[in-house]
């Protein structure tokens, strides 16, 4: 069950974001990392830079591949 609610959450979030998938991440992650955020536990990890710097990269690899199809 667990996994059919995180396939459902992740869904979710990537139709509400035009299906960037790691921009609502990357935005969280920010907003816990700067402070802005409380997250509950087993979801601490988001507000760590690695998480921070994974999602960044990988939003920025994500949005060049939307516009240099080649990438």
């Amino acid at each position: 069950m667990d996994l059919v609610m995180s396939i459902g959450l992740g869904l979710g979030l990537a139709a509400a974001c035009g299906f960037r998938v790691f921009v609502p991440l990357l935005v969280i992650s920010a907003a816990s990392y700067s402070g802005y955020v409380e997250l509950g536990t087993g979801f601490e990890w988001l507000g760590s830079f690695p998480a921070l710097f994974a999602f960044a990269s990988a939003t920025v690899v994500e949005i060049a591949a939307y516009y240099v199809p080649w990438v």
